[in-house]
């Protein structure tokens, strides 16, 4: 009984010897689809409407009510009639989760930028303006995200799932991507000629002033310029 379980023991050695060598977890990892800022920007533009998947923030404009889908885009529903609002159209705004509206301007953010357009036609939705790299903290997807060059700034537009095997232990779950960040929330409230926001908007205007928030800071921008950052 003794030689016995020796040799049971030995094969135990033997065999936990063997499975740490060939050790493999499964993970999937994330390749980021790259494409420059500039190709991002110019397929920000006002679409068919689309359905609504995920309702991030509301803003209420005049008899128009504009729905963020986080990280996507806008959506604008006419409410004339609040029983029964009419899905009007998407603007396409990838990184962006919040938005403001003064005066027939719609302003949005998209990553660091921040973009402004003309919807005095609401069925004819012009972009009319960025102003590049104001949001310091929102960098997500973003490579080169402190270049001066949209050319040279590349987006995470999409990623490619692949399942693969790796040695033990530890693999990191994401390539070439930074960290994620959110952001709080900050209550306003209306004011004449200008929309409502929801309460975990973080733009506002206030006169002829945008204000924006993000984790630690304050953004103001002049509205009256037609826009400037001050």
């Amino acid at each position: 009984m003794k030689k016995l379980s020796a040799l049971y023991f030995i094969a135990f050695l033997l065999f936990a010897a063997c499975s740490k060598k060939d050790c493999k977890t499964a993970y999937t990892i994330y390749k980021p689809v790259y494409k420059s800022l500039s190709e991002v920007r110019a397929g920000i533009k006002s679409e068919a409407p689309e359905q609504v998947l995920c309702p991030g923030k509301i803003y209420v404009y005049g008899k128009y009510i504009f729905l963020n889908e986080p990280g996507k885009g806008i959506h604008i529903f006419d409410n004339s009639n609040p029983s029964s609002p009419v899905n009007l159209a998407f603007i396409n705004i990838p990184g962006s989760y919040d938005l403001a509206a003064r005066n027939g301007y719609l302003y949005a953010d998209s990553y660091r930028d921040l973009v402004v357009f003309d919807i005095t036609d609401i069925n004819h939705i012009v972009t009319k303006e960025f102003v590049n790299n104001v949001f310091q903290r929102q960098d997500r997807y973003l490579l080169n995200a402190s270049s001066g060059n949209p050319d040279s700034v590349m987006v995470a537009v999409d990623f490619i799932p692949k399942d693969t095997l790796i040695d033990c232990p530890t693999v990191s779950g994401w390539e070439d991507v930074g960290s994620f960040k959110t952001l709080d929330g900050v209550y306003f409230t209306a004011l004449p000629n200008t929309g409502i926001g929801g309460s975990t908007a973080r733009f506002t205007i206030i006169n002829n002033y945008l204000y924006a928030v993000d984790y630690s800071s304050l953004y103001s921008f002049d509205l009256s310029c037609h826009i400037s950052q001050s």
